[in-house]
């Protein structure tokens, strides 16, 4: 067994090698540009400008006719997702040459605000600008961490999930896989290295899908490396392990694949394959769960149990900051012997920073988007009269903070990513930064993106459906005190009496839930059951909401003046504010 670690081991040295023999001159690029930020940006911006001045909006916006970035700043304006639906509509109906000369590869669902979500143009240009930024970032981890060079990783790999608009669209919807940001070369090599195969995007039954990413990551031993997105998702791997294993060690040991839901014949095919039995490994780890005793309560010897499974687990990768480190600490309880890098910010429709060691923050991705940066005196208190003042890359104060706006090869011209980030300094003339939250109207636990406007709209519709009159609502996450699941719940008090409105608030709650739904990332989240169904908090008759949530937010540091009445609220714990009582039984957060 110790002869067969050692060929897998150095199999995996030598696919490493290649990998970063690939990322190189990426990396070495990247660092060129950190000395010359303002020269490095300016070229970005109008390699894209000259390459799309042709386009429909290129000619709209007389591409050809700027010269330099003030020029640039003053005949486009700022634009948000909704000033673009037009020009994507244009795309979905298979029209060319709209926003970028270049071809629509996919269009990748992202949520909206108005719209329940939003459709992302990716182009070649766009795919290569997000390489430009991962490359760097992948060859300094597998630089300066070189034990992860003797093992695999496990790069989350996103289930295929059907978009209702897939019928109606001439260009495909959604990557097929997370590789598919990569090139044709590092996808080869990337693919050797990965624990899980790629092949699992294609299992839409979530509870399956989490059985066959635990069977591939259970059988590997050598497990070094981990990327995921939010350390919620990790968790409710982990959670599952206890409740599968016997029946996952039973796989390993004979090579099978049993699943809670049948997986179509020619997928199951391709899996079995690459699954092999593995005896040995299926004794070990029956010795593992037979040593420990491990219960589902104990989480002392848990933390250990994830030691012997993965015990080369070096180094996991995953969003640290916002709303983030909500879920980080339960994943270092769990794993207190493996270190963890905070994810830079990576959003749908851009990279605007990436990780490397030693630093304290993220550095800018400037070799990747052109970058504009809107000043924010408080990031509690959005002040747009700043938003045509943009300040350049090589123009931001440490200190300070700035919504991002950004300019990028997929056909996206200075706009507004609605996310704000901290400069905390600078590696020579490059930001590092920190991502603080979303904007004001934006809600993002663990990747689900609710916007306000949309929640608003919700609302509204539930509200007349039901004949339902509130005097104060709304909607906000929070945390089951035994359980600790997670889940967003209406916080409503009525105007007047309303008998029914025990009787209907099952109804109530699963219609306002369905409709989220309708998100994309809301949606994903429920599946992977990240967030559970929405709940209903009745406050009681004769308390006063309203003077209880300014309190609130007074107490957190808020100007009574500048507080702002919300339908949608970021913050945990409001169940322990309000008076009142939760009354979706299923889901019990208080008993009066």
């Amino acid at each position: 067994m110790k002869l067969k670690m050692f060929f897998k081991e150095k199999k995996f040295w030598m696919l490493y090698q290649l990998l970063r023999l690939s990322y190189r001159g990426h990396a070495r690029s990247f660092n060129k540009s950190l000395a010359d930020v303002e020269t490095t940006q300016k070229t970005i911006l109008f390699r894209i400008l000259k390459r799309n001045a042709n386009t429909e909006f290129g000619k709209k916006y007389e591409f050809s006719s700027i010269q330099d970035i003030r020029r640039y700043k003053k005949k486009i304006p700022i634009f948000t997702f909704d000033d673009y639906q037009p020009f994507i509509k244009s795309i979905i109906q298979g029209k060319g040459n709209v926003l970028t000369k270049d071809l629509i590869l996919i269009l990748e669902p992202s949520s909206g605000s108005v719209a329940p979500s939003k459709l992302i143009p990716y182009t070649k240009k766009l795919r290569e600008e997000f390489h430009n930024a991962l490359a760097p970032w992948i060859f300094d981890i597998f630089s300066k961490r070189k034990t992860l060079l003797n093992g695999s990783a496990y790069w989350s790999i996103t289930p295929v999930t059907q978009d209702a608009r897939s019928a109606q669209s001439n260009i495909p919807i959604g990557f097929k896989d997370d590789s598919e940001y990569f090139g044709f070369v590092e996808r080869y090599l990337v693919n050797h290295i990965l624990a899980v195969p790629k092949e699992i995007a294609q299992l839409k039954d979530i509870p399956t899908f989490k059985y066959v990413t635990l069977l591939f990551l259970l059988k590997e031993k050598n497990l070094r490396f981990i990327s995921i997105w939010n350390p919620s998702f990790l968790t409710l791997l982990l959670d599952s392990i206890l409740e599968w294993k016997d029946s996952l060690i039973s796989d390993i040991e004979r090579g099978t694949i049993s699943p809670p839901a049948a997986i179509s014949p020619p997928l199951n095919t391709i899996l079995i394959k690459i699954m092999k039995k593995d005896m040995d490994r299926a004794q070990e780890l029956r010795n593992i769960f037979q040593s420990y005793k491990i219960q589902a309560t104990s989480q002392e010897e848990s933390r250990w149990l994830y030691k012997e499974i993965w015990p080369c687990l070096t180094l996991i990768s995953c969003w640290a900051d916002g709303n983030a480190k909500e879920f980080l600490s339960e994943l270092q309880r769990r794993l207190p012997q493996t270190e963890i890098q905070p994810k830079g910010l990576i959003a749908t429709e851009g990279v605007v920073s990436i990780p490397f060691f030693e630093e304290k923050g993220c550095l800018l991705a400037v070799n990747s988007h052109f970058f504009e940066f809107i000043e924010i005196d408080n990031p509690s208190q959005i002040d747009n009269t700043k938003i045509n003042d943009t300040k350049l890359a090589h123009e931001l104060e440490v200190g300070k903070s700035y919504s991002v706006v950004i300019t990028t090869g997929g056909g996206f011209y200075r706009y507004r990513l609605h996310d704000i980030i901290k400069v905390v300094g600078f590696k020579k003339y490059c930001p590092l930064i920190k991502f603080i939250s979303k904007e004001d109207k934006i809600v993002d636990l663990c990747g689900e993106k609710l916007n306000e406007l949309h929640v608003a709209s919700v609302l509204e519709g539930a509200f007349t459906k039901y004949k339902i009159n509130p005097s104060f609502f709304m909607i906000a996450p929070d945390r089951d005190r035994e359980d600790k699941q997670y889940a967003y719940t209406l916080f409503i008090q009525l105007l007047k009496p309303m008998p029914t409105f025990f009787d209907i608030s099952v109804q109530l709650s699963e219609h306002i839930d369905e409709k989220l739904k309708e998100n994309y990332h809301y949606n994903y989240c429920r599946e992977l059951e990240q967030l559970q169904s929405l709940r209903i908090f009745l406050i009681a008759p004769g308390s006063n909401p309203e003077q209880d949530y300014l309190y609130h937010c007074n107490k957190r540091g808020q100007r009574l003046g500048n507080i702002k009445p919300t339908v949608l609220d970021s913050s945990l714990g409001w169940a322990g504010i309000f008076q009142g009582v939760t009354i979706t039984d299923k889901f019990p957060l208080y008993k009066a």
